[in-house]
């Protein structure tokens, strides 16, 4: 009677009807749309996001998983990953080769990487703050119009953070990039490795590593016109266009804003009657943006061409313990960028070229102060431009891929004092050679993979440099997914032409002697997944060593060294839920020990030696929960940040930055009409209306809020 009970209780199990959805990427995480997924009696296919929703699904089923230039793969019901990756694959008819795109090299274990989608980039209005609130790295900035936003891992600098657009790095020798350089609309997605990992190396490359994949042609005939509007002024007007004509297409982006910027904050405790709020004036910022990004594809052939380019009036009032000093300070100045990529497909093999020309010119002008002050006059020009070329070769099979290439740039710095009849002039160059090999083993329900790579630059100035990377990484998908996995590598970051070579003023001085910076770090972690819901714990281990610090010299000048060494220590935990399949909710919490480790040239510990890094909070927080309802989207976000230290003697308590909470909400509605869609969407930022500093003495806004109406426009 036993026996025939559990038979029953066995193939009525069998016979239960569920549901499942997921996502299916391609080896760059990228989404893949219209993959036909099938069982003996069900057709469905994946959305534009690569997300697909199964149901009537019964434990007997086995789902086939097919998409043109991909290969196939075969899940049964009971085991099917909530990520899906197809490899791509090559069609081969006689005088053409097609494919599914190009095959970068695969990035073992993509979740060590964060992964921002088109549709999570179209519920934000700030790139350096969905890039925040999304990973570990904390932001540099706020999220006015024009304000300057840079990232940093915790403990790191935003120099230390490498930016990539499509592979190609956007930061200066040594130096940090600003975000909002790059508008939202002209991106597709994004990827951010935390640990510094980028398979053909760079001497930014200490702290994080985004790249920035932008948006091409899918389809003929779509156009986009943004409007917005909001606090403090905020008027932004956009309008996009791209078309695809036979084996070319282009994609066309450009904009306005502006921004008065001017926000009420609390002042100093010195100043008088320092409960009362004083508005934050000077503080206008006009910026127009052009983008241009174009593909020809012909036979086994394809070049692409980018062109970005942005113009801008900035006025800067400085820090408010010093507002007299920097009264209607303004930096003036335009960017633009060059990217031409040429790809030489053959069966298994790839041959690319890329090649970029970065240009940036600025004007700083502060005479606009009283002539009390005229010691603080000051009235620059300046110039930076940077060429560079990338030669790869690229194999691809089932199980193996593997990068070998060369690279090569020049940097020159043009700095004019017009005031005091001064010009400083520099050039750099290096060359490096680079390799990445990526191994990838299935045995039945496990998979191993592992990534090695190493890049052996020579700076010419400094010497030569090696830099690598380990990352192994295994996973078990039966019911549920378990993931482990680590990396441990090391990078450098060269002092930047700033650093070198300024004289600028009469308060610092540049110093030609420095060396660059070098850290080493791994990293441990594991995580549980089950349709969509997942638990992750990671931690991480860094040593930063010859850290580039300003100090006073005798002579009264400010003047960069190699002085400091640091230690940080990060525990991670995060947690993603999936209610009902409408309802989602994230989190991450980081905890945070950096510590100064700096010691005397005689080797022996300094003063400040154990003291926390200033600057870096002992933890961060980031809660998100997402409500979709057919065509409404609710997001909310909360983020805390612990409080920091601003002096490295850390003597008295007055000199922390108290831990701040921001709660941010979005809520939009899209609407199809034929061939035309309007979403109108409001964020509202900082709603219980915060006052808080990231630095000291500089404040960032209280409540703020935007009003944005998108009208799309698509020939089906």
């Amino acid at each position: 009677m036993l026996k025939k009970f559990l038979l029953f209780i066995f193939t009525f199990s069998q016979l239960i009807a569920f549901t499942h959805e997921g996502f299916i990427l391609d080896e760059k995480g990228d989404p893949i749309s219209n993959v036909m997924i099938s069982n003996s009696n069900h057709l469905w296919t994946s959305d534009e996001e690569g997300f697909f929703e199964l149901d009537d699904l019964s434990a007997a089923d086995t789902l086939h998983f097919h998409k043109l230039g991909f290969f196939d793969r075969f899940f049964p019901a009971k085991a099917i990953p909530t990520k899906i990756i197809l490899r791509k694959k090559n069609i081969v008819l006689e005088n053409y080769t097609i494919r599914a795109e190009r095959p970068l090299l695969a990035s073992v274990s993509k979740e060590q990487k964060v992964v921002i989608s088109q549709n999570e980039l179209q519920q934000a209005n700030d790139l350096a703050q969905l890039i925040s609130t999304k990973s570990d790295l904390l932001l540099k900035g706020n999220n006015l119009l024009g304000s300057e936003k840079k990232l940093a891992v915790p403990g790191f600098k935003t120099k230390h953070t490498l930016v990539l657009l499509d592979g190609i790095p956007l930061n200066q020798r040594g130096e940090a990039f600003d975000l909002a350089s790059v508008p939202l609309e002209i991106i597709e997605s994004i990827e951010i490795s935390e640990n510094g990992s980028s398979e053909k190396g760079n001497s930014n490359q200490m702290g994080a590593v985004i790249n920035i994949k932008t948006k091409r042609a899918g389809q003929k005939n779509k156009a986009e016109l943004n409007y917005s509007f909001g606090s403090f002024g905020l008027q932004r007007t956009s309008l996009s266009f791209a078309n695809r004509i036979k084996n070319f297409d282009f994609f066309v982006f450009g904009d306005h804003s502006f921004a008065r910027n001017d926000f009420f904050y609390e002042p100093c405790s010195f100043h008088e009657n320092p409960d009362s709020l004083r508005k934050r004036i000077n503080n206008e910022k006009e910026i127009n943006d052009l983008h241009l990004n174009s593909n020809l594809a012909f036979k086994r052939w394809n070049f692409r061409y980018q062109f970005l380019f942005q113009d801008f009036f900035k006025k800067l009032p400085g820090p408010t313990n010093n507002l007299e000093l920097y009264e209607n300070s303004r930096l003036t100045g335009y960017s633009q960028n060059h990217f031409l990529t040429i790809n030489r497909f053959q069966k298994k093999y790839q041959l690319n070229l890329n090649l970029d020309f970065k240009q940036d010119h600025t004007k700083f002008d502060n005479t606009f102060i009283d002539s009390s002050f005229s010691n603080y006059f000051a009235l620059t020009k300046a110039k930076n431009t940077d060429l560079g070329s990338n030669l790869e070769f690229e194999f691809a099979e089932r199980d193996f891929h593997f990068l070998w290439g060369l690279d090569a740039r020049y940097s020159e710095y043009f700095h004019q004092d017009i005031l005091e009849k001064e010009d400083i002039k520099a050039d750099f160059s290096t060359i490096g050679i680079f390799a990445s090999s990526a191994f990838s083993k299935e045995y039945y329900l496990s998979k191993l993979e592992l990534l090695l790579s190493a890049k052996r630059e020579n700076t010419f100035k400094f010497g030569n440099f090696t830099s690598w990377k380990i990352s192994p990484n295994y996973q078990y998908n039966h019911l549920i997914t378990i993931e482990l996995g680590g990396n441990i590598n090391n990078g450098y970051t060269l002092p930047s032409f700033y650093d070198l070579y300024w004289q600028g003023d009469n308060l610092a001085l540049g110093n030609p002697e420095l060396e660059p910076e070098t850290a080493f770090r791994w990293q441990i972690y594991s995580k549980v997944s089950a349709n969509d819901n997942f638990l992750k714990f990671a931690y991480s281990h860094a040593e930063l060593d010859n850290m580039i610090t300003w100090i006073k010299n005798y002579d009264n000048y400010w003047k960069p060294i190699n002085l400091e060494a640091a230690e940080i220590k990060k525990y991670k935990f995060s947690v993603g839920w999936n209610f009902w399949n409408f309802l989602k909710f994230k989190g991450n919490l980081n905890l945070i020990d950096a510590r100064d480790r700096s010691k005397t040239p005689e080797g022996e510990p300094t003063s400040y030696f154990g003291k926390k890094l200033i600057y870096t909070p002992a933890y961060n927080l980031n809660l998100q929960a997402t409500l979709k309802l057919n065509n409404l989207n609710f997001v909310s976000i909360f983020q805390e940040i612990g409080e920091k230290w601003t002096t490295r003697d850390q003597l008295t308590p007055d000199k922390k930055i108290a831990p701040y909470h921001l709660v941010d909400l979005s809520l939009n509605y899209e609407l199809s009409l034929g061939n035309f869609s309007i979403k109108p969407t409001i964020f509202a930022n900082n709603i219980f209306n915060k006052r808080y500093e990231i630095y000291e003495y500089n404040p960032r806004p209280g409540f703020n809020w935007e009003a944005r109406v998108n009208l799309k426009y698509h020939l089906k």
